[in-house]
């Protein structure tokens, strides 16, 4: 049973607004690049201890500072333009469909079945 997050993420907000990139953020906190990108990225990508101590360190942000609840997460992206909120959305969506590793996880319907033949 998968519990949904009522705790979202807004580093892509935090990173954007102090004009940092999200190869600069994954630089300067020195972890796997797919976990940096996948927190800038992933709104319910919360963040270890281990990682939150080095964002403090890197830019002083607190775990407060970059993660909300999901409502002021959905008042956040409704009162940005209607491009870049659709362009948010469908990022996150897109890793919902990703392994923690980035990988895309398999689906039935991408399963070819082949007809059983004799060697």
């Amino acid at each position: 049973m998968k519990i949904r997050m009522p705790v979202k993420n807004i580093l892509r907000k935090l990173l954007k607004e102090q004009n940092i990139t999200p190869y600069a953020f994954w630089k300067a906190i020195d972890v796997g690049q797919n976990t940096a990108y996948r927190l800038c990225n992933d709104p319910d990508s919360v963040p270890s201890k281990k990682i939150m101590d080095k964002i403090l360190d890197a830019f002083g942000w607190l775990p407060g500072d970059y993660l909300v609840n999901e409502d002021d997460w959905n008042d956040w992206v409704s009162s940005l333009p209607l491009k870049e909120g659709q362009e948010i959305l469908a990022q996150a969506e897109s890793f919902k469909r990703k392994t923690p590793d980035g990988r895309l996880k398999k689906s039935d319907s991408e399963i070819i079945k082949l007809p059983y033949v004799a060697a």
